[in-house]
């Protein structure tokens, strides 16, 4: 199998609501040319405020999921999210710098795939369980979305892994985007 120590994958995790697509945005302002990001499959519904142009994830019927034959399969509720290992060789083939948002069980799994291929690194975005629930409330979900969107805060599995990068979200977007710009110069080398 042909290596990748050249390239680095970075895996994204947080909870729903905070700021892990915020992150991308912000990276792809200034940074659009330096990396490729990998969308993933999911049997999620389309939110309100989303239209098919919007988004980076790709919404699937569930056999249309299922016909995707993903190596990486997130389960929240009765919805399904997930990624080929050959969708992230793909990515490789056109960028130095992969990022993917990454459900938190398939962290350890992909850096283990990925261990003698290409270097992994993990960014957590943090923010309180009160800030991801308030940044939710402003989008005009259903309560039936809402829910789903809140499953994961009660239950956080995210300090039981340790983060290459960490990206505190405390609800100042301008303090956001600053910190983001300088995990940015320095990932790219920019200055």
């Amino acid at each position: 199998m042909k290596n990748y120590f050249d390239k680095t994958l970075f895996l994204v995790c947080g909870l729903s609501g905070s700021g892990k697509s915020t992150f991308i945005k912000e990276l792809r302002k200034d940074y659009n040319d330096m990396f490729k990001f990998i969308g993933t499959y999911s049997t999620r519904e389309i939110r309100d405020y989303e239209n098919n142009n919007s988004i980076d994830t790709i919404l699937l019927s569930n056999c249309e999921f299922e016909k995707r034959k993903c190596d990486y399969i997130g389960k929240k509720a009765d919805r399904y999210s997930g990624i080929r290992k050959n969708d992230i060789f793909a990515y490789f083939s056109n960028s130095n710098n992969v990022f993917l948002i990454a459900n938190i069980n398939w962290i350890e799994t992909i850096k283990n795939d990925f261990y003698n291929i290409a270097n992994v690194k993990t960014i957590l975005i943090a923010s309180h369980a009160s800030e991801c629930i308030k940044r939710i409330s402003y989008l005009k979900h259903s309560i039936e979305q809402f829910k789903y969107r809140i499953t994961d805060i009660d239950n956080n599995k995210y300090s039981s892994f340790n983060f290459d990068y960490f990206l505190h979200n405390n609800g100042d977007i301008i303090v956001f985007k600053k910190s983001i710009n300088t995990f940015a110069n320095l990932i790219f080398n920019k200055k």
